[in-house]
């Protein structure tokens, strides 16, 4: 009699570990990618509401081209993250499918609140890890970029060759990733 409630003890205690286990690796699986999902389509409702602008070049003080930049996103004051980067311009009707690995990434410059006397401050450079459009797929690893507020102007200076488009992505970061929301581009 006593072997019986022993054997069936051990029973119950092989099911309770065998269902945390089984509770475990669901859980590792199926929070991350709730989590990405949620985090993506935070950023497909941000990208909605966001626009961007470049304008056309012109030629700052130091003989770069100066291109003068601004997103707008009503409702939101935070910052962006943008990354510009030059390709050919024969390569702009596969804009979507370009990225900074694909072109060239020549140093530039993000002046934040520009003014005619040339007052403002760098914009920060940050690194990317991971960057995803918002359909969810990768779209580039290890890149820099630089952080701006929205609905605010910024100035961006760099040497862009001749037949070369200034390509701008602009980066959401939403609940540990971040989305390509938008682009733009501008070409000489």
């Amino acid at each position: 009699m006593a072997d019986l409630g022993v054997s069936e003890f051990i029973l119950v205690i092989v099911a309770v570990i065998l269902g945390l286990v089984i509770f475990s690796f669901a859980s590792s699986y199926f929070i991350p990618a709730y989590s990405f999902t949620n985090a993506q389509q935070y950023a497909i409702s941000m990208s909605n509401d966001v626009f961007v602008t470049l304008s056309p070049p012109g030629v700052s003080d130091t003989g770069q081209s100066s291109f003068l930049g601004y997103i707008y996103s009503p409702g939101y004051s935070g910052n962006f993250t943008v990354v510009p980067f030059c390709v050919p311009t024969s390569e702009l009707p596969a804009i979507e499918i370009l990225s900074p690995q694909d072109g060239a990434s020549p140093t530039f410059r993000i002046t934040l609140n520009p003014s005619s006397t040339g007052a403002g401050q760098n914009a920060k450079e940050v690194a990317i890890s991971s960057v995803y459009d918002i359909n969810g797929h990768l779209i580039v690893n290890n890149i820099k970029g630089y952080e701006v507020p929205g609905n605010e102007p910024f100035e961006l200076e760099g040497k862009i060759g001749s037949n070369q488009a200034l390509i701008l992505w602009v980066i959401y970061y939403s609940g540990g990733y971040d989305f390509r929301l938008t682009y733009t581009y501008s070409t000489g």
